[in-house]
This record gives structure tokens, C-alpha cells and sequence, in this order.
């Protein structure tokens, strides 16, 4: 989608930096529309660099930057489909989002996933789909509010439940979302 900054993108960033240092074989993919949208990741990256979680961790350095890919082509549904299959994990780690489909569809491929707890993804997230970034609710004025996913417990989930435990849950989660989410069932609940 758009790299705006509802998505979190920075977050998913900065934890990757400080996560690097540690596990030399860890990659970032990050899938942009930049094409739609006209918003490159270099201007994200600019804003880390002037970050305080850049001074306080170092984190864009050159070897981090080497293992990010950049997919910004439109991609087929086959595509998209082999780019989650490929990776051991989705995260999107949203301050605010509206339904936030793309986590769904990792998961019916059987990806885990890593979303904001508390906000548009409690309406499908069941544990057997991964895991919730703890968060909290922030008042950017007098009517509009929104999540601040916690750096510590992004990075926690990611070092002890992604990198170092075993995904047996792969087919149980494609099973839940296609046995759940399929258009049939959604149609179904509106007919109601």
C-alpha cells in the first residue's frame, strides 16, 4: 500500500535496524505502491536518519540497508502469493487503519503475522494467525486518536517467536481464515 505514515512502516524499520545487529541473516521486504502513490521508502528512510530511535540505536547503516528489498511493481495475485509464502513473517505494525486486508491474506497463505493489538485487525486476529504488537491509544486531538505500537514488544516478538521458535501453525492458519473469512461466509453474516 501507500507508505504513509498510518502504517507503521517507520516502526517496522527501526526494529529490523536494531534486529540486524544482532541476526546477520535477517531481510526486510517491503512491498510499496509507489508507483499509485508517488511515495518512495527513501523518504522514510530520511526521516528514520533524523530519528531519535536512529540516535539512540545507529540503526541505518550500510550493511542493514543491503538486506532490504523494495518491491514497488504491481504484482499478479501468483506474485503475491509467492512473496508471502517466501517470508517467515507479515508485519504491519499500523497506528491507524481501516480493515487492514493484507494481514488476512498473509495468513490464508499461511504466513504468520505481526499486527497492532487493539486496533482494525482484533476483528479477524486469532492466536493460531501469530501475534499482537502491544500498543497504546494516543489523543492526537480533540477527535481523532490513534495506536503507538511499542518498539520493545515488536522486537520481542520477532527475536522469540519468529527467529528462534519454529512455525508449526502454517496450515492451521490458512484452514482458519479460508474456513472464516471466505466471501461466502462475509456475504452470509450480511444477509443476516
Amino acid at each position: 500500500g501507500a507508505m504513509t505514515e498510518n502504517k507503521g512502516v517507520e516502526i517496522l524499520i527501526a526494529a529490523y535496524g536494531i534486529l540486524k545487529k544482532k541476526f546477520n541473516n535477517l531481510q526486510l521486504i517491503l512491498k510499496d505502491q509507489s508507483n499509485l502513490y508517488g511515495i518512495k521508502t527513501d523518504y522514510l528512510f530520511e526521516k528514520i536518519k533524523n530519528s531519535k530511535l536512529n540516535q539512540k540505536y545507529n540503526i541505518l547503516n550500510e550493511k542493514m540497508m543491503k538486506d532490504i528489498k523494495i518491491v514497488s511493481d504491481n504484482l499478479s495475485l501468483n506474485e503475491i502469493r509467492s512473496l508471502y509464502l517466501i517470508t517467515d513473517c507479515y508485519v504491519s505494525p499500523y497506528l491507524a487503519e481501516g480493515f487492514n486486508l493484507t494481514p488476512l491474506e498473509a495468513a490464508a497463505c499461511g504466513t504468520q503475522i505481526v499486527v497492532t493489538e487493539g486496533g482494525s485487525t482484533d476483528d479477524f486476529f486469532d492466536k493460531c494467525m501469530g501475534y499482537q504488537i502491544e500498543s497504546k491509544l494516543v489523543k492526537m486531538n480533540e477527535d481523532l486518536y490513534r495506536l503507538e505500537p511499542k518498539i520493545d514488544s515488536l522486537i520481542s516478538i520477532l527475536t522469540e517467536k519468529i527467529i528462534n521458535k519454529k512455525d508449526e501453525l502454517k496450515y492451521t492458519r490458512a484452514e482458519f481464515v479460508h474456513k472464516n473469512f471466505s466471501w461466502g461466509n462475509v456475504v452470509e453474516k450480511l444477509i443476516k
